[in-house]
């Protein structure tokens, strides 16, 4: 019998310390906006949760619950570069990263330049480097970006070389980059800019038709691109990219345009990227109003995608929170990823920078993490007669602990959006830790854990690779192993996960079938 011994007082103290952060501005914003935006947060962005636990041989009634959110549902993200871990201090720089972002966009090693530099082969090594690092810490990748519809110079320089003038030529390297990266990164990417810069052409200007359709000279070109590569990972969510839309000088209108005439051509867009470069023009009458033009003429997720400025450093944290506000009380705003980051990495002067060059926090870094903390939930309360708890929280991935004697058992979900009450069943076996499958229907399974055989359900359906993730109890990610299914039964690639006392989940990147509490020996 494999009890974990970690006490629980120790955890509720971290939780009382990381929660219950009013929801307020932290800085000189309008109190009227203040006010506003966290009415409709309020309702937009949290739902109201129930969650029942039931023991096996204990009656769980009258038990301290606690719940601490884990990460948003909202993408709170960065841009990432496998250079800088070895230019600087790998463990500096990634747990800075780690500190601010859930989601990362790759700068460069992702791009068709630099995969193909070689005619004769495909090189992905940095690229799954950083992908691998990202998963060690579950941090969502946006996969940046299959194909640059901007300028000459960001296509490999001998595909211009070869095929500068034969459109079928062309056409067939963009299969086999597409075939080939699709392929390679299927199941690990949550978001994919498939083209980037539909709209501009190499002079900066709108361009139509652009780059693409004319090397390749197919007019349906970016709605062939889309429908591919669907094709080969149809669980990926496909989007385009674009700058100067929301900016003061916008291209709004071309890019509904060029975005409607995609997908009447058979194609299905999932995010709209707004790169959001504001420049030393931080207004948010100005980029709202874009914001909403776009929400109203397409129905797609928008994401602002590579958000930099320059405004006195004197405003800029208060320019950041009224970003932050507007993006979170926006309901068709699903994300927001920042460029520039940390002031060691400036493509332009931009003060937009959260950390210094020795990634010590500023005023900007401060005020993005507290404004990010107050929406996360953290709340504690006592087990009702039938074992159960409601509170209402912020939507995303949590982790729930319930104490008994000296020993404390923990299950995570997920609270997603919703206008009802989601119920949440975390049927925790008290005597093992171990929990009832997640899923009730499509074939079974099962795998070993601790000598100890644990049945789940997979769906039919599913073909996304299987891992197994490895939690401390306050949930941060020891290890992530991936797993196959032979005969039936869940067999590790790599050897046994970690040793210790840890949640345990089993899933794909995007779905977790299975978790429990347990502890693992080696």
């Amino acid at each position: 019998m494999s009890i974990c011994k970690k006490r629980f007082s120790l955890l509720t103290t971290v939780i009382l310390i990381a929660g219950f952060l009013p929801l307020e501005s932290f800085g000189a914003l309008p109190q009227s906006f203040v006010d506003s935006t966290n009415a409709i947060i309020e309702t937009l962005r949290k739902r109201d949760c129930f969650v029942s636990v039931a023991g096996d041989s204990h009656q769980p009634a009258g038990q301290i619950i606690s719940i601490r959110q884990l990460n948003n549902h909202f993408g709170f993200g960065a841009s990432i570069g496998k250079k800088w871990f070895f230019q600087y201090d790998s463990a500096t720089y990634g747990d800075a990263f780690r500190r601010y972002f859930d989601w990362a966009t790759p700068e460069n090693e992702m791009k068709w330049d630099v995969n193909e530099e070689l005619g004769d082969y495909q090189d992905y090594a940095d690229a799954d480097w950083l992908i691998s690092w990202c998963d060690q810490y579950h941090i969502k990748v946006r996969g940046h970006n299959l194909f640059w519809n901007e300028k000459r110079e960001w296509i490999p320089d001998w595909v211009m070389e070869i095929y500068a003038e034969d459109t079928a030529g062309f056409k067939a390297t963009m299969k086999r980059r597409l075939d080939s990266t699709m392929t390679h990164f299927k199941g690990r990417v949550a978001h994919w800019d498939l083209i980037n810069e539909i709209v501009h052409g190499e002079s900066g200007l709108p361009e139509r038709p652009g780059l693409l359709v004319t090397l390749s000279g197919d007019t349906s070109i970016f709605s062939w691109v889309f429908t591919k590569a669907r094709e080969i990972d149809p669980l990926a969510e496909l989007g385009v990219n674009e700058f100067g839309i929301i900016t003061a000088n916008s291209s709004a209108k071309e890019y509904v345009e060029e975005i409607k005439s995609i997908e009447s051509k058979g194609a299905q867009i999932d995010i709209v990227g707004l790169e959001g470069h504001l420049g030393d023009y931080v207004e948010r009458t100005s980029y709202l109003e874009r914001i909403d033009t776009i929400a109203a003429a397409l129905p797609h997720e928008l994401w602002l995608t590579e958000v930099d400025f320059l405004v006195d450093p004197l405003v800029r944290a208060d320019k950041m929170e009224e970003l932050m506000r507007t993006c979170f009380a926006h309901p068709r705003v699903g994300g927001l990823v920042l460029w520039v980051w940390w002031e060691g990495n400036r493509w332009r002067p931009y003060t937009s920078f959260l950390v210094d060059s020795n990634f010590t926090e500023n005023d900007l870094g401060e005020r993005w993490r507290t404004v990010r903390d107050s929406w996360k939930t953290a709340t504690e309360g006592t087990l009702d007669a039938g074992g159960g708890f409601g509170f209402r929280g912020f939507h995303g991935d949590y982790v729930a602990s319930v104490q008994l004697g000296d020993s404390i058992f923990c299950d995570t979900f997920t609270l997603v959006p919703g206008e009802d009450t989601q119920k949440v069943a975390l049927d925790l076996n008290f005597l093992t830790g171990t929990r009832q499958p997640l899923l009730n229907k499509a074939s079974k399974t099962s795998f070993s854990l601790n000598g100890k055989t644990v049945n789940f359900t997979l769906p039919p359906s599913e073909s996304s690779p299987l891992f197994l993730f490895v939690y401390t109890l306050s949930g941060k990610l020891l290890a992530k192993k991936q797993v196959t299914v032979e005969n039936g039964s869940i067999c590790l690639k790599d050897g046994e996960p970690v040793s210790g006392c840890h949640i345990i989940c089993l899933g794909t990147e995007r779905r977790t079938f299975f978790s429990t509490m347990n502890v693992i020996l080696k």
